[in-house]
């Protein structure tokens, strides 16, 4: 794993660089979380040469050594394959820090069909000691049971082609977004579900912890009845608790687009109210047997706390490998 670390707040300046070497295969889907005593890692391993899955890396950055250049430690963990599939860590979004000594946690989808239970979302903290490392902890799961979901069985369809677009809904979508309320910490996920007759829909959740661990506070499906697939989700929350979704939009009969919805805190809870909007509509179709779409996309908040910041892929014409970021 190559890192680099900004020396100053200015990202055309100088930069710290890392290597960190595994012996766990390939990492794969790399996700990372910023926390305050670390940055920390998600990533599938996948065997050398044959690139069988081989299980889940966890794995945390000493940050206060990083942030200046020294020479920095770092701590792993490794779950099997049969029990994790794509973990995210959450990801601290500014605000007030988290509570003293508090874990990083780790989510994952879980599906009844691979892992038993109930459908959910499973919860894993991980707790770094870098005065010990090898007295570093990681716990869990802890599954939070949600309202039931279904994967896709088919891709999501486009304008002009019989090409489609890998729908991802095997996993929790990028970020595991957290912030401090001081009274209540809150988590937010979503990931990509059968909507009803192979429909893609985003299943979005917000979990609250008030100090005696994770729970469910409020969850939701936004696929409106209007025929169309929405996919490829990133949600996060700001200071003022208002929730915003984006995510790429397509059918068979419209080019993919990027759009977004949202609430407000005084909202009922488990609905997305503000009305969906139209970032950016593309104009074209991915072909060429691609199917992959960005695999990600990312919902960010401002450093005012307020604001919301939007990064999504499109085509400008239909072909292949020409796409066009947005944000």
């Amino acid at each position: 794993i190559i890192m680099a670390v900004s020396q100053t707040g200015d990202p055309t300046g100088s930069w710290y660089r890392y290597g960190f070497t595994y012996s766990y295969g390939i990492p794969d889907y790399p996700k990372f979380g910023i926390w305050p005593d670390g940055y920390y890692m998600s990533a599938n391993a996948f065997s050398s040469g044959s690139l069988n899955y081989s299980g889940t890396i966890l794995a945390a950055f000493e940050r206060s050594k990083m942030l200046i250049g020294a020479t920095a430690q770092t701590v792993t963990f490794t779950r099997s394959a049969a029990s994790t599939w794509t973990l995210l860590p959450s990801d601290w979004n500014g605000g007030t820090v988290p509570p003293a000594g508090a874990p990083n946690y780790f989510a994952q989808m879980h599906e009844a069909g691979w892992y038993g239970g109930s459908d959910g979302v499973d919860i894993f903290s991980f707790t770094a000691n870098w005065t010990t490392p090898a007295n570093s902890t990681l716990t869990g799961p802890v599954l939070i049971p949600t309202t039931a979901f279904s994967q896709l069985t088919s891709g999501i369809p486009q304008q002009g082609t019989t090409q489609l677009l890998a729908d991802m809904s095997d996993k929790l979508m990028n970020r595991l977004d957290y912030r401090n309320f001081g009274t209540y910490q809150s988590m937010v996920a979503c990931h990509t579900v059968n909507a009803g007759s192979g429909r893609a829909g985003v299943r979005w959740y917000e979990f609250r912890n008030t100090g005696s661990g994770w729970s469910l506070y409020q969850q939701g499906t936004y696929a409106p009845a209007d025929g169309l697939h929405r996919w490829m989700g990133s949600i996060a929350i700001n200071a003022s608790g208002q929730i915003l979704i984006g995510y790429s939009v397509s059918s068979s009969s419209m080019f993919p687009a990027i759009r977004y919805t949202g609430r407000y805190s005084s909202d009922p809870i488990g609905q997305m109210t503000i009305t969906e909007e139209t970032i950016h509509q593309g104009t074209g179709s991915q072909t060429g047997g691609l199917d992959r779409w960005g695999d990600y996309t990312q919902m960010s908040v401002d450093p005012n706390g307020s604001n919301f910041w939007y990064i999504n892929q499109y085509q400008p014409s239909t072909g292949s490998f020409n796409w066009r970021t947005r944000i």
